[in-house]
């Protein structure tokens, strides 16, 4: 069984490289001999157990997200570990530690079932697929009765169209504006204080200034997370520089 674990590794490297992971057949059982459940067994008992011999391994891929934040959705903390293909599909690969991607449990959760037949379907692969020195993340300003922000991904124009799909695909399955929409409403209440003194001595200007500062502040440390990206947005809106901030 080892050399068929180590013979499906380097598959999955080939097609991961390639872009093309999707095209892995599934695999119930591991030679004929070792079930899907067996497998998953091997994984519950050997790697995921506090005691247990792989343990080290797992904490060791735990440890490997950046700041303890969820890869996929570059928010919330990581709590387990995701079988970018799914366990219960593909039992060749279920400790296969390239498979294996520190998650939180929401992320986790909604591609929990995930089993993409087209390449513009698969989930990045934070392994693989680097996509953050390009700005995609785009923050929308909605005026109205009360101040409030969407999201949306504008692809850059050198991106071929299976690199926008995917982004696009994880960006709407994993329900992100949503869940940056939510932290930025609660940042603009954090900020409303601060900016009406400064409107009150220095206006649209200065209010203008503040918020362009810390939008570069923070495209300095991540290029598309979602304070970037708010604070690029209301930097640009004059509406909600010139007081629109105070109609929360």
């Amino acid at each position: 069984m080892a050399n068929s674990v180590a013979r499906a590794e380097q598959i999955y490297i080939d097609a991961a490289d390639r872009r093309r992971l999707n095209e892995i057949l599934q695999v119930g059982d591991v030679d004929g001999i070792v079930t899907n459940a067996e497998m998953v067994t091997v994984y519950t008992s050997r790697m995921v157990g506090a005691n247990s011999p792989g343990r080290p391994i797992y904490d060791r891929i735990m440890a490997s997200a950046r700041f303890g934040r969820c890869p996929f959705c570059g928010h919330r903390s990581v709590s387990t570990l995701d079988h970018h293909l799914p366990k219960t599909s593909y039992s060749e690969f279920t400790v296969t530690p390239l498979n294996l991607i520190p998650a939180c449990k929401d992320c986790n959760k909604a591609k929990e079932w995930d089993n993409p037949y087209h390449p513009d379907q698969v989930f990045l692969h934070p392994y693989f697929d680097d996509v953050e020195n390009d700005r995609w993340l785009q923050g929308n300003v909605i005026t109205g009765p009360v101040a409030t922000l969407s999201f949306s991904v504008v692809v850059p124009a050198h991106w071929d169209l299976i690199t926008c799909n995917r982004v696009r695909n994880q960006f709407n399955k994993l329900g992100l504006d949503e869940l940056y929409r939510s932290n930025a409403v609660e940042e603009m209440l954090n900020i409303r204080f601060q900016l009406t003194n400064m409107w009150n001595q220095g206006g649209r200007d200065a209010v203008r200034a503040h918020l362009r500062s810390n939008a570069e502040s923070r495209l300095n440390n991540r290029v598309n997370s979602w304070q970037t990206a708010t604070y690029e947005a209301l930097s640009l809106s004059d509406w909600y520089c010139d007081a629109g901030f105070r109609m929360q």
